[in-house]
């Protein structure tokens, strides 16, 4: 038998879903740029002990803390992306993998290419 569950109760898991989803991206944007902050920091702070090798170790030391940082949210957000989907309840099979197939796309572009649109279009300039 199937599990009733109303409009008003679908349209809440629904929005408190996806309200999880918006906060999650907006996490990605904050680990982005706090590596941005970590970098620059670093930098001035090495500019004064060692200049010849600061541009160099800042990039890899924040490059390093980009990978660790992706790699640890896309494994977080894919365990939250399944638990957020079954709290939805979807009636068929098809409903699920479409919702979860979503959510997992929202995060992963926002995830890994990130970093790309920050190098490209904030550091390029």
């Amino acid at each position: 038998m199937e599990i009733y569950k109303s409009f008003s109760r679908r349209f809440f898991s629904y929005v408190a879903s996806y309200s999880v989803v918006l906060v999650m991206f907006t996490l990605v944007l904050i680990v982005l740029l706090g590596t941005i902050i970590y970098k620059s920091i670093i930098r001035i702070l090495l500019d004064n002990e060692i200049p010849q090798f600061a541009s160099i170790l800042t990039t890899i030391t924040s490059a390093c803390l980009n990978v660790i940082a992706i790699c640890i949210l896309s494994y977080f957000y894919s365990w939250i992306a399944v638990k957020l989907t079954d709290f939805e309840n979807h009636r068929l099979d098809s409903e699920y993998e479409s919702a979860l197939t979503f959510k997992m796309y929202l995060f992963q572009f926002a995830n890994f290419y990130g970093s790309i649109f920050y190098i490209g279009f904030i550091k390029g300039r």
